[in-house]
């Protein structure tokens, strides 16, 4: 798939380049771009693991991401159910939300140490700058709210308005999850990239019920395409995924050609790399 990926990722780049420079945007664009991915995969699962391979160069990282959760916006609102003009609307929701991280600068954006609450501040306002640039533009149902949204969480915890569950767009749940997903198992200027499993440990931590009743079957649909694969474990110990605990996603049984090892009954282990 590289070269034709690398192909649709310049084409959407350009895109969201027009749309920097205040020329209006054909959302259909969006939706042949998906429909010409899709076509070059098997199914969702596997382009998740495409894209979870992928190294982005730096220079395009942001629109990078914002690319990548266009396509894991579509794949997750599909396994969830949503059907037609609904997931059309998601998916090009999905491309825009994060457009505002265009016009922040990029030493803040992709500063190795933790930010200062002073900067912390300074990255939120991506959502105001997304707006900003998206206000006056013919779009449909869902994508100003997901761009507004996409941040708040279902305890309150979220931002820009700490907001609660009830009053948090459906589709801007699902958003936020392929938002966080897509920025844990990708490389950043502080960290290397999450394996999957060290990624749903950390939403195991944060609680699935910040982001809403979808979290768990994603993370189970995600976790159930890695069964047989070949993983290494943090003692350095290479073998297959053979089972998935539903009770603990991030801690499956992996066999190393001799021994079962039941994650879940080695706390200091867990997969640090998918071979």
């Amino acid at each position: 798939y590289p070269s034709s990926f690398d192909k649709f990722l310049s084409a959407y780049i350009q895109i969201m380049k027009n749309l920097n420079l205040g020329i209006d945007i054909n959302t259909h664009k969006f939706l042949e771009l998906r429909d010409d991915i899709m076509d070059a995969v098997h199914n969702g699962e596997q382009l998740l693991d495409y894209l979870y391979n992928m190294m982005p160069s730096e220079n395009e990282i942001t629109y990078n991401h914002c690319f990548n959760c266009g396509i894991i916006c579509s794949v997750f609102g599909k396994w969830v159910g949503i059907e037609d003009e609904d997931l059309d609307n998601l998916t090009i929701a999905g491309f825009l939300f994060d457009i505002g991280k265009s016009k922040i600068p990029d030493e803040l954006l992709w500063k190795p140490e933790r930010l200062t609450p002073d900067e912390f501040i300074q990255m939120q306002r991506h959502i105001h700058l997304g707006y900003e640039l998206l206000r006056t533009k013919q779009l449909p149902p869902h994508v100003i709210t997901v761009l507004i949204m996409h941040h708040e969480r279902c305890d309150g915890s979220g931002y820009p308005a700490h907001i609660k569950q009830n009053r948090i767009d459906p589709f801007a749940l699902i958003a936020g999850i392929a938002d966080t997903y897509e920025a844990m198992t990708h490389p950043r200027a502080q960290r290397l990239a999450l394996t999957p499993f060290q990624a749903f440990r950390i939403f195991e931590a944060q609680g699935f019920a910040k982001f809403g009743p979808n979290i768990e079957p994603i993370l189970k649909k995600i976790a159930a395409a890695y069964v047989d694969r070949r993983v290494c474990l943090s003692n350095n110990i290479v073998g297959r995924i053979t089972e998935i605990h539903e009770d603990d996603l991030s801690r499956p049984t992996v066999f190393d050609g001799i021994a079962y090892h039941d994650l879940r009954e080695t706390p200091e282990l867990e997969i640090i790399r998918m071979e």
